[in-house]
């Protein structure tokens, strides 16, 4: 089973994506930090999938970068060595 695979079994097809356009879109802010591209973006729903795409993320040491609303102006949210954004 691929990354993604188990991704979308934890959060759905509609909640977990790789297409370029999608990850595009949370690869900056409004800083002058340069961009960086998640490998996926997770859409959790809840506290439980929020916990089971942390656990998982742990068990395969993938970094994670959270994320809400994208209009920082600092860098916090732009994710590094191939992070997955989850919002």
């Amino acid at each position: 089973m691929t990354v993604k695979e188990k991704l979308v079994g934890l959060v759905g097809a509609h909640n977990c994506s790789d297409a370029p356009e999608v990850l595009v879109e949370y690869s900056r802010d409004f800083s002058l930090s340069p961009p960086g591209m998640p490998n996926y973006v997770v859409k959790p729903k809840d506290a439980q999938e929020v916990h089971e795409v942390v656990q998982f993320a742990n068990e395969h040491k993938m970094p994670v970068v959270p994320t809400s609303s994208k209009v920082h102006c600092y860098g916090a949210a732009i994710p590094r060595r191939g992070a997955s954004c989850w919002t």
